[in-house]
């Protein structure tokens, strides 16, 4: 079972099913702050690398009816890092440290 409150604070109000196989890791997140702004933090991985700004592996925040990116993985002090699709196992790690360390930022950086 999984928890519905971050380390950070961040309540978890929704969230994709895990995909991990068939070349694709993948989990969208929605949060709620204590103050009742809307977060997710989207990871993707798979074929193909966004140019600019990599929105398959980001955070963005719900406001005037719609969803901004607000940051992204590249902007993250990451030690997992997964350039293979297919490894499953490596990508599942590069995820979780993605989402800690994004829900973590959200908290620091936005809130």
């Amino acid at each position: 079972m999984e928890k519905n409150i971050t380390k950070s604070g961040l309540v978890i109000i929704d969230r994709s099913p895990l995909r991990n196989s068939e070349g694709v890791t993948s989990r969208i997140t929605y949060y709620k702050s204590d103050c009742g702004r809307k977060f997710k933090i989207r990871y993707d991985m798979s074929n193909g690398t966004p140019m600019g700004f990599n929105y398959k592996k980001s955070a963005s925040e719900f406001y005037d009816g719609k969803w901004h990116h607000i940051d992204e993985i590249k902007n993250l002090r990451m030690t997992k890092h997964c350039s293979n699709y297919y490894d499953h196992e490596g990508a599942y790690a590069e995820m979780l440290e993605f989402f800690r360390l994004m829900s973590d930022r959200i908290v620091n950086f936005y809130l």
